[in-house]
């Protein structure tokens, strides 16, 4: 039941049992839902990785708010 296994998976975030969640994510190819995750949790090279290479349909908008990230933590010569 893949739907019920990306469910399983949100509740596994929710639960900040993110190692699981991103298994789940992961087997089920929901590389859209793990990049979310990546972002919701800070961790933009990764987010930037699965944008890259498994969820390219999002790779502007990870790139534009990962710049946005940057720029609002100080970053911005990094963005």
């Amino acid at each position: 039941e893949p739907e019920v296994e990306v469910k399983l998976a949100s509740v596994a975030a929710a639960l900040e049992l993110y190692d699981v969640a991103e298994d789940l994510y992961a087997e089920r190819g929901r590389f859209d839902l793990l990049n979310k995750l990546y972002q919701r949790r800070g961790q933009w090279q990764k987010a930037l990785h699965i944008a890259e290479t498994k969820d390219r349909l999002h790779l502007d908008l990870t790139r534009y708010l990962c710049s946005k990230h940057l720029v609002e933590t100080g970053c911005s010569e990094m963005a």
